[in-house]
Order: structure tokens, then C-alpha cells, then sequence
């Protein structure tokens, strides 16, 4: 297992600058295979649409070598013992690398169908088609000039050590493969103490969170206490004058009464109400009794309203 692990270290970095050499390699004549399809358009758009679409798919091609080799970092760096400085950043530059090959590919797709579709292809589509892939093709040197002077040094350092420590570990192993069994017995011995010990120190880590939270409560329950402007104005009034605190205990409210208006008694009091109410009904009374018509006309004749 340690000699295959000091193969497929040392073939990591190798495999990916090749791989990024091979993707640049690609990359580097899209934009001149896309003008040599435009060509074409006025004269032959059938075949021009057929170009388009090769180089669609070309480009659909090249992304998924980007993502596999973006995904292959990731890996390593997920694995590795201590993040390497400068492989996440190469690996986000991948990752923008790809979404620019996914938009450049949408760009084809809707080239293709539009030379089909019209015969031409507008000039502005072309353009951004062309800034597109010309875009990829720079930032693809970009990413591969790093990973061979930045990246793949440090790898290769990275492994070179861990090649050193698993020849080490080699030897140990060695060593110690015949102490293997007596090992076996008291690691096991171990094991079981260790998870004894392991289970009280969580019960013990639980209670005394708990008794942490409450002397935390305790303590600022106290500090507000004895902080509160309300305390120390009970503690002034109390210690100045007791009898004065007693006597407001006892009796906090007195009532006063003030007669404004004295009456003699109920009757008396509602005599204004009740005349009132019974001049309103009489005149209500009398408005639905009398008669503002004549009712004989005939008997009354001459009488001017």
C-alpha cells in the first residue's frame, strides 16, 4: 500500500501539467477555428452551421477536462494533511475557466441556430463569441504558466517529503510487525479504558457546562442587583426613616372626598334629569296628537292658511 501511494504521488503532478498542457493546446485555436467557420456563412451556411457545432462540442469536450483536472485538485487538497498555499486559488481559477467554457458553448449553440435559422450571424454575436474564446485561450496560459512554476513545485515537494515519511513508516512497520500480537492485546485493553474514560468525561464536560450557566446567570442576576438604581433608592428610603416606611405599608393610599355640588338627597339630585325627560316626552306626545290640517275644509270656508 505505501509503495503504490509513492507512485500515485509522484505521477499526480506530472499527469495534471500534462493535462493542462493538452487542454492549452486545445484552447489555443478556438477562436481561429470559429473564423474560419464564419468564413463560410454567406456562402454556405449549412456547412458553416456544421462547423459551428463541431467546435460546440469541442469546447463542451475541453470543459469536461477542465472540471476533471479542477476536481482531481480538490481532491488532494481535501487529503492533504495541511491545505497547500496557492491550490486553492488555482483551483478557483479553474473553476471560472469552466463557466466561461459553459457560456462560451451557450454562445455556439445560439450561433449554430441562428446561421441555420437566418442564413448570417449578426456581427455583435460574433464578436462577443470571438472576446469569448479568445478570453479562455489567455486565461488558460495563465493557469497553466502557474500550475508548472508555482503549483507543481510545491507539490512535488509536498510528496517528496511524504515519500521520506512513508519510507520511514516502512521501516517502522518492519520493526514492529513482530510485537504485533502482544500490540494487538493491550491496544485492545486500552481501547475499552479509554472508552470508559471517555463516556464519564463527557458526562462530566455536560454537568459542569451546566453548573457554568447557572453561576453565570447567578452572578449577573447579582451584579444587576446590586447596579439597580431601584435598590439603592430602597436602600435610602429604608435606612432613613423606618416609622415613615412602616406607617406607607400599612396605609399607601388615603382618601380624601370633596362634595363640588351638594345635593340633599337622590331625588333631589335627578329632579333636572327626570323634568327634563318628561318635557321632551309631552312635546313628542302632543306632535303625534294634534293636527296641522283641517279636517272638515267645507266647515271653515274663507280661512286663509
Amino acid at each position: 500500500m505505501i509503495g503504490s501511494t509513492q507512485n500515485a504521488a509522484s505521477q499526480l503532478s506530472s499527469t495534471a501539467q500534462s493535462s493542462l498542457s493538452m487542454i492549452q493546446q486545445s484552447v489555443s485555436g478556438l477562436d481561429r477555428e470559429f473564423s474560419n467557420a464564419t468564413a463560410t456563412v454567406e456562402s454556405d451556411s449549412k456547412n458553416a452551421a456544421g462547423q459551428i457545432d463541431s467546435l460546440k462540442n469541442k469546447v463542451s469536450g475541453i470543459r469536461s477536462q477542465v472540471t476533471g483536472v479542477r476536481d482531481a485538485l480538490q481532491s488532494v487538497q481535501s487529503q492533504l494533511p495541511q491545505p497547500l498555499s496557492g491550490l486553492d486559488d488555482l483551483i478557483s481559477r479553474l473553476g471560472s475557466q469552466i463557466e466561461k467554457l459553459q457560456n462560451a458553448e451557450n454562445l455556439l449553440s445560439d450561433a449554430s441556430s441562428t446561421v441555420t435559422r437566418t442564413g448570417k450571424i449578426p456581427s455583435d454575436m460574433q464578436s462577443e463569441i470571438q472576446s469569448s474564446l479568445s478570453q479562455i485561450n489567455s486565461d488558460m496560459g495563465q493557469i497553466n504558466t502557474t500550475f508548472t512554476t508555482q503549483t507543481k513545485p510545491a507539490l512535488d515537494g509536498l510528496f517528496s517529503s511524504l515519500n521520506q515519511e512513508l519510507d520511514s513508516l516502512s521501516g517502522l512497520m518492519t520493526s514492529v510487525s513482530g510485537l504485533a500480537p502482544g500490540l494487538d492485546s493491550a491496544l485492545g485493553s486500552i481501547g475499552d479504558s479509554m472508552g470508559y474514560a471517555n463516556d464519564a468525561l463527557d458526562q462530566t464536560g455536560k454537568v459542569m457546562d451546566d453548573a457554568i450557566g447557572k453561576i453565570d446567570q447567578f452572578i449577573n442576576e447579582l451584579n444587576n442587583a446590586r447596579d439597580g438604581e431601584k435598590i439603592k433608592k430602597l436602600v435610602e428610603l429604608v435606612t432613613r426613616d423606618p416609622d415613615v416606611i412602616a406607617s406607607f405599608m400599612k396605609e399607601p393610599v388615603t382618601i380624601e372626598t370633596e362634595s363640588l355640588y351638594p345635593i340633599k338627597n337622590y331625588g333631589s339630585g335627578m329632579a333636572p334629569f327626570y323634568s327634563t325627560l318628561a318635557i321632551w316626552v309631552g312635546a313628542l306626545v302632543n306632535v303625534a296628537i294634534l293636527k296641522v290640517h283641517v279636517k272638515d275644509p267645507a266647515r271653515f270656508g274663507g280661512l286663509t292658511p
